[in-house]
């Protein structure tokens, strides 16, 4: 198995007690999450909302959660 990446933009950690799956991709399959940042996933601790032009998590202006 390769080396693993947490792909929060805002953490790249690459290791973790736990790889969580996160949100889906368009073209099938999840990003992989450490366990931080997938455990705040999991408690719709971010933006629901696709921001296509936008990248890592950040504060969104309408909801104020994070998002992807």
């Amino acid at each position: 198995m390769g080396s693993m990446i947490c792909m929060n933009e805002l953490c790249r950690a690459t290791t973790s007690v736990e790889w969580k799956k996160g949100w889906g991709f368009k073209s099938g399959g999840f990003a992989k999450l450490c366990y931080n940042c997938g455990s705040a996933f999991e408690n719709l601790v971010f933006c629901e909302t696709f921001h296509p032009d936008e990248s890592g998590w950040r504060e969104c202006r309408t909801c104020r959660k994070f998002r992807d």
